[in-house]
């Protein structure tokens, strides 16, 4: 029987998936899905998207990219334009919103393309705002599940709670963009025959009538064993980040412990040092992190056990932004427990409980609380780590994202061979690989 034929749709490549959470996830997609059938990729890259990779060209064979686009910055769309154009502030702002889910019309024709041709059996897409720039939602023709991962209308909504003018609306009550939001991204995700969201409470809060967790989970490269522990060290001060550092919401969380948390640590336990792996940093901004007593940014670290067995705990201050945040999961793999934010907890809370397995930082002083108990108490900071690690061992492991992906697909593949049952296929022809902006390539 041949192996089914899969697009997979993408708005970031599975390489480097060093130091990128969507990176990881993608290879960890694209590993089950290869484990499945044949699998090529369509790559759509919006304006302000993250750089493409150096040398990407010689990834093109390796990945088996057919399709490339770099789609232009967002207009307004939508039943709000034309209020907005007549000045009215709301309506602009619900208008930019939908604008960013318009589909790039030279991507959608190539795909469609595609699927008149029945060049593919199955359509898988990372995240909404990539399937709806493709056009993949109004291709009924060919069975399509959608990664969403990141629900769009939380990262919105963690942003307006980081901006002081909002946070106040944002306390007594869901700010009505974040309901319009969250209702027109429900429809259009609706239109897909299956979605995956990365956590339960995700799950739970998109109340989609198809869909199902497919968990991010500590990324090791594809064919490799899990992580193993690293040795507990009760002699160190140091305490870890990790994360790229060209993200707003790493760089500002980051940025606002070094400023408000870090003296105050430095205070209780001036051995204390934190080590700062990850690229993208600025010039000025590393200068000024690196002139804070005890602060060494290490910039992009290759082996990253390197900086986990060094480490006494690793923090993840992070404030605002999409998905659960597999670096919190990662520091536990490593056998390291971790100081972490509510939004960095999101979708784990259910299982990291505060004081078992992490310490939950919900201010400020909590998390300088959390740092310096740590750092001090060799036996605490052991314990939590190996009630973490285990649970992370059990419940977030690569091949549960296996299992997920080949049940779904599985069911999706068999739906639509009973359709088409009796109906035979023209055979796929090639198609001509775009290149960026829309051309060939």
């Amino acid at each position: 029987m041949d192996r089914p034929r899969i697009l997979l749709i993408v708005p970031v490549l599975p390489w480097p998936a060093h130091d990128f959470g969507g990176a990881q996830r993608t290879a960890l997609l694209l590993e089950g899905l290869e484990a499945i059938g044949q699998v090529e990729l369509m790559w759509i890259r919006p304006a302000e998207g993250l750089l493409p990779p150096a040398g990407v060209e010689a990834l093109r064979d390796r990945f088996r990219i057919v399709s490339r686009f770099e789609v232009g910055s967002p207009r307004p769309a939508g039943f709000w334009r034309l209020p907005g154009r007549m000045g009215l502030g709301p309506a602009r702002r619900l208008a930019a919103l939908d604008g960013q889910y318009e589909a790039d019309g030279q991507a959608r024709t190539w795909l469609k393309e595609q699927v008149d041709r029945r060049r593919y059996d199955l359509i898988a897409c990372r995240y909404l705002r990539t399937a709806m720039l493709a056009g993949a939602d109004r291709m009924p023709a060919v069975p399509r599940v959608l990664d969403l991962d990141d629900l769009d209308w939380q990262i919105l909504a963690s942003r307006i709670r980081t901006v002081p003018e909002e946070a106040g609306r944002a306390r007594a009550g869901v700010p009505p963009t974040v309901r319009y939001h969250r209702a027109t991204c429900r429809r259009r995700a609706m239109r897909f025959n299956w979605c995956w969201v990365a956590s339960r409470d995700d799950l739970s809060e998109a109340a989609l009538p198809r869909s199902s967790v497919l968990p991010n989970v500590p990324f090791r490269p594809p064919g490799s064993p899990p992580i193993s522990p690293c040795a507990h060290r009760p002699e160190s001060r140091e305490v870890l980040y990790v994360g790229r550092l060209d993200y707003p919401p790493n760089r500002e969380g980051l940025g606002r412990f070094i400023g408000s948390c870090w003296p105050r640590i430095r205070a209780e336990v001036p051995e204390a040092t934190l080590r700062i792996v990850g690229d993208g940093l600025d010039e000025e901004t590393r200068a000024r992190w690196s002139a804070e007593p005890g602060v060494v940014v290490a910039g992009f670290l290759a082996d990253l056990r390197e900086a986990y067995e060094r480490c006494a705990l690793a923090i993840a201050p992070v404030d605002w932004g999409g998905g659960t945040k597999i670096k919190v999961i990662e520091a536990l793999a490593f056998g390291r427990t971790c100081v972490a934010t509510p939004h960095a907890l999101h979708g784990y809370e259910h299982l990291l409980r505060h004081g078992e397995a992490i310490w939950r930082g919900a201010s400020d002083e909590q998390e300088v609380r959390g740092c310096i108990a740590l750092l001090t108490d060799p036996a605490m900071r052991e314990r939590m780590a190996d009630v973490g690690r285990r649970l992370v061992s059990e419940h977030y492991s690569a091949d549960a994202i296996r299992e997920e992906v080949a049940a779904t697909c599985d069911r999706l593949l068999s739906r639509a061979s009973r359709r088409r049952a009796g109906s035979p296929s023209p055979s796929p022809a090639v198609p001509e690989a775009l290149e960026a902006g829309g051309g060939a390539g």
